[in-house]
């Protein structure tokens, strides 16, 4: 209840260790992006889907902080400068832009394979989006649900391209601590996956 109250103190675990390991990631993607950008990691004719799946990542764990933290440093390369600190709205402007961007460059793939399995792809990216919408108004003040709707338009208007889009994976529910109320939950959604 801390967390969603925002709270929490600095002594706390949870919030702690959220904001580590996503700015972990953010500054792996970070380094990942300049080795590419610079020519020292070279992914051949995979570069711009590289470089957009990174983006698409780095934007995956800011979106987790615009929920936990708000406001936060955005950090675009990897540097050892000392960032300042962006406001939630600034946040969520730079999310939302670096994932507009990405699904614009047409770049990943909406492909559903074994050599696309657990990677971002199109459709994950474009939920990353719809999720960061239906929160706008917490974010900035400002609702975006007609943007939420827009990201989901092709699936309501096409339910049965989307009703084997889990056939032949398997799913698992693991949680640190017990829960009914989630587990069950989550097991219903996966049955009607």
């Amino acid at each position: 209840q801390r967390m969603h109250k925002h709270t929490w103190t600095e002594e706390e675990w949870q919030p702690w260790n959220t904001y580590e390991t996503c700015f972990s990631g953010i500054n792996n993607c970070n380094r990942v992006k300049d080795q590419i950008e610079s020519g020292s990691l070279d992914a051949g004719d995979q570069n711009a889907l590289m470089l957009d799946e990174l983006r698409a990542v780095r934007a995956l764990w800011y979106s987790i902080l615009l929920d936990t933290h708000g406001n936060v440093p955005i950090v675009t390369a990897f540097t050892d400068e000392v960032p300042t600190q962006a406001t939630r709205s600034e946040l969520y402007d730079f999310v939302v832009k670096e994932l507009t961007e990405v699904l614009a460059n047409g770049n990943l793939t909406k492909e559903k394979s074994g050599s696309t399995y657990t990677r971002l792809n199109y459709w994950s990216t474009e939920m990353i989006l719809m999720r960061v919408y239906l929160n706008a108004e917490v974010y900035t003040g400002k609702a975006a649900y007609d943007k939420a709707l827009a990201c989901a338009e092709d699936i309501i208007a096409n339910p049965k391209k989307y009703a084997e889009a889990c056939h032949g994976l398997k799913l698992a529910s693991l949680f640190f601590e017990p829960s009914t109320r989630t587990r069950m939950s989550f097991e219903a959604a996966m049955y009607e996956l």
